[in-house]
Parts: C-alpha cells; structure tokens; sequence
C-alpha cells in the first residue's frame, strides 16, 4: 500500500468520529450531542469541544474545524465507551 493510500485510509477513519460517537449515544438513548468551536487566528488552529446534554465529554484541535470536531468526536466516545461499555 502506498503512503498516499495510507493517508487516505487514514483521513476516512478520522472522518468517522463523529459518525461513531453519534450512533453510539443514539443506540444507547443517552441523550443530545452539540460541539462549540473556536477558531485561533494566532495559530491557525480550531478547538472543538463535544459535549452530551450540555457536559463536556471531549476536546480536539486541528487545523480545520472539521478536523478538530472529528478529534473531540474520538475522545467523546472513549470517554463513553469507558462509562457505558463498548
């Protein structure tokens, strides 16, 4: 497989965060998944915080405000999977 190929696979896992976190809480009927994004000028760089009914559960950065919603979608659903099982 060629780097390139393995940045893409790469790009498409990440890009399924979102997707995973919010299929996990509707499964479970835990409740409304909202993200506040804020973007850093100074840095170029957007920070992502996903929170479920209003409680934080995770935090990402990027480059891109999709990106860093992505990242904070990841550490969401750990933190989940950790209090609810896979």
């Amino acid at each position: 497989m060629s780097s390139q190929d393995q940045q893409q696979n790469q790009a498409q896992q990440v890009e399924h965060n979102r997707m995973w976190l919010n299929n996990f809480v509707q499964g479970r009927q835990l409740g409304n998944i909202t993200y506040n994004d804020e973007e850093n000028l100074q840095e170029q760089t957007w920070t992502a915080t996903v929170q479920l009914n209003g409680t934080n559960i995770g935090t990402g950065q990027a480059g891109s405000k999709k990106g860093a919603r992505e990242n904070a979608a990841r550490e969401g659903l750990a933190f989940l999977q950790s209090q609810h099982g896979n």
